[in-house]
């Protein structure tokens, strides 16, 4: 997740916002810039108030866009562990072309996966694939380019909860 040479980080904690920006090169990171605003839309690491919570994340983004000559235009944000949830999940599909398997059957798989019946306040924000199965063929990793007429892809989806 880098922005032209940057790493940017955001924090929403109960009483601030932080935004952390370092420059990442020859494997030494060197912080650049530092945003942080008062958090008035979050209450015991909840946010209550999207508006204001995000008003107050970009107050930190500006902070940090004012001391660096790259726009931010990524961040890798921090998710409280307490509010994770973590499940099993699988999906398969049929391979389409030729049997030959592409990056368009691997998403297709993923997508059928996170098909979950989830309440109104979670979401996935990422998929951990666990492994791939082609024709009953499991512990592979990557099945792009390889022979099959059935995908099967395992892997665990993380849901925080939602913000609303």
């Amino acid at each position: 997740m880098a922005n032209h040479g940057l790493i940017v980080g955001l924090d929403v904690g109960t009483s601030t916002i932080k935004v952390l920006a370092a420059d990442v090169r020859d494997q030494q990171a060197n912080i650049v810039a530092v945003g942080r605003s008062v958090a008035h839309g979050v209450k015991r690491g909840i946010v209550v108030d999207i508006d204001a919570t995000a008003n107050d994340i970009r107050q930190a983004i500006a902070q940090v866009n004012e001391q660096t000559d790259v726009p931010v235009t990524e961040v890798v944000a921090s998710l409280p562990a307490n509010n994770i949830q973590i499940q099993h999940v699988s999906g398969m599909v049929t391979v389409k072309d030729s049997q030959h398997i592409s990056y368009a059957d691997v998403a297709a798989a993923v997508k059928q996966a996170i098909k979950i019946q989830l309440p109104a306040d979670r979401e996935v924000v990422e998929l951990l694939p666990t492994e791939f199965i082609v024709d009953d063929f499991d512990g592979i990793q990557d099945p792009n380019d390889m022979v099959g007429m059935r995908l099967e892809m395992k892997g665990s989806p993380i849901q925080p909860p939602g913000t609303s």
